[in-house]
C-alpha cells in the first residue's frame, strides 16, 4: 500500500455534521459546459452523440447535474452509441467549460475499441447498483491490463462513469448497518480532490485494492458523520474540500 487510511483528515475535511450538505444539494450539483468545445474536437468518423445535439445553438452554454446523469443511465445503455453518449454527458459534467479538459476526455474516444469497451464496463457498473456486482472488480477491469481498459481513460473519469451507471445510492435503511464487509458497495468517484481531502499522498493511479479501501472508508465516514444520508454525500463533501485547499 502506498498510504494508510486515516480517518482523522477525512473527518476534518467533512466538517461538523450540522453543516452536512443536503441530498438535494448533492444531486443538483450543476456544471456548465459548451457543446462547441466538444464538436470542434470530435473524432472524425465517430457519430456525434445525441447529448451534444440537443440544442441547435452549439455556442450556447448548457448545464448538467448529477440527477441528469442518473436519469440518463436509467433510460438504458444498450448500444455502443448510447455508451458514447453517456460517456460524453458524464465527462461534460466532469470537465465543465474548460477546453483543456474537453481535449483530454475526447482523447480516449479515438480508440476504435472504446465504444464497445465502454458498453461492457457500464453494464458491469450497473450491476453494482443492483447489488449483484463488485465495484472493485469493475475498477480492476478498467485499469491497465483489464478487459475494458481504454488508453488515456484514468480512474478520475472511469469512476465517474461507474458511479452514475450504478444509479443513485440510497440512504441506509433504518436498523441496518454498513459494518458487514460482505455487503455490496456502491461505486463512488475517486479523483485528486477526494484523495487530497482523505490525506493521501498519491493523487492518481490508485490500484483496485486502494479503491476498495476508499469505498469502505467512505461508508465508515458516513456512519460517523451523517448516517441517515447516502454514501455519495461523503464523496461530494470531500471533493468540495479538496477543491478549496488545492
Amino acid at each position: 500500500m502506498t498510504h494508510t487510511l486515516n480517518m482523522e483528515p477525512a473527518l476534518r475535511a467533512l466538517g461538523e455534521p450540522a453543516r452536512c450538505p443536503t441530498l438535494e444539494q448533492v444531486r443538483n450539483q450543476k456544471v456548465w459546459f459548451y457543446p462547441r468545445h466538444w464538436l470542434a474536437r470530435w473524432p472524425q468518423g465517430l457519430e456525434i452523440p445525441l447529448f451534444l445535439r440537443q440544442d441547435d445553438d452549439a455556442d450556447a452554454r448548457r448545464a448538467v447535474t448529477r440527477d441528469d446523469l442518473f436519469a440518463l443511465a436509467a433510460r438504458g445503455i444498450s448500444t455502443p452509441s448510447e455508451a458514447v453518449n453517456f460517456y460524453t454527458a458524464v465527462c461534460a459534467w466532469g470537465t465543465g467549460p474548460y477546453v483543456r479538459g474537453v481535449t483530454r476526455v475526447i482523447r480516449p474516444l479515438r480508440d476504435e475499441s472504446a465504444p464497445g469497451r465502454l458498453l461492457e464496463g457500464l453494464a458491469a457498473a450497473a450491476e453494482c447498483g443492483a447489488g449483484s456486482g463488485d465495484p472493485v472488480e469493475v475498477y480492476r477491469q478498467f485499469c491497465r491490463g483489464g478487459q475494458w481498459r481504454i488508453k488515456y481513460l484514468g480512474p478520475a473519469f472511469f469512476t465517474k462513469l461507474m458511479y452514475f451507471a450504478a444509479a443513485a445510492p440510497e440512504s441506509p435503511e433504518e436498523g441496518t448497518s454498513t459494518d458487514d464487509s460482505s455487503s455490496a458497495k456502491q461505486p463512488l468517484i475517486l479523483d485528486s480532490r477526494v484523495a487530497q481531502a482523505l490525506g493521501w499522498s498519491k493523487r492518481w493511479g490508485w490500484n483496485p485494492e486502494q479503491y476498495g479501501e476508499y469505498l469502505g472508508t467512505a461508508e465508515e465516514l458516513r456512519d460517523l458523520w451523517c448516517p441517515e444520508l447516502p454514501v455519495d454525500v461523503v464523496e461530494y463533501q470531500l471533493f468540495m474540500f479538496g477543491g478549496r485547499v488545492s
